[in-house]
């Protein structure tokens, strides 16, 4: 199934990848589509590189808003699964720093776990780790539209 989502994906990230690129050169009158700068089409080259750039720099943001949210996340979600299943207070933290990291006291060490803690504790991290991707996935969708509207608001040059 998962090949099957990588495959479609990378179809539309193909053509995407071919289209600009062929846009950008019917766009342009021959002398540009022809300069050469260091062997390679000045336009297809142009377009690359800020597409390049954008890559960078969306690819940049993302992270760094997915990397301040789990912080956050994560630990709320344990604390509240350990408090349903009965956990002490005092023990959370410890509970949260060990799913997080896998570093510091194992959980079957830690004072109050209980099984059904341990059999939900891998849910509830992942549950932790899919509220960031929502928030990246809106701030996605909403940079999306603004660019469709940048889109929609040129005027016709022909």
């Amino acid at each position: 199934m998962g090949c099957a989502f990588i495959f479609f994906a990378g179809m539309g990230i193909g053509i995407e990848q071919v289209m600009t690129i062929l846009m950008v050169q019917l766009a342009l009158s021959d002398e540009w589509i022809a300069l050469i700068l260091n062997g390679s089409g000045f336009a297809g080259g142009i377009a690359t590189a800020f597409r390049s750039f954008g890559g960078s720099v969306g690819t940049a943001m993302y992270i760094a808003l997915f990397q301040s949210q789990v912080p956050k996340k994560v630990p709320l979600a344990v604390a509240t699964s350990a408090a349903q299943h009965g956990v002490p207070q005092k023990s959370i933290p410890a509970i949260a720093k060990y799913l997080i990291t896998e570093k510091g006291t194992p959980l079957t060490e830690i004072p109050g776990i209980t099984s059904t803690f341990l059999q939900t504790a891998v849910q509830v991290v992942r549950q932790g780790y899919i509220e960031p991707f929502k928030l990246v996935w809106f701030v996605s969708v909403a940079f999306g539209g603004l660019t469709l509207l940048c889109a929609l608001a040129l005027k016709d040059v022909s």
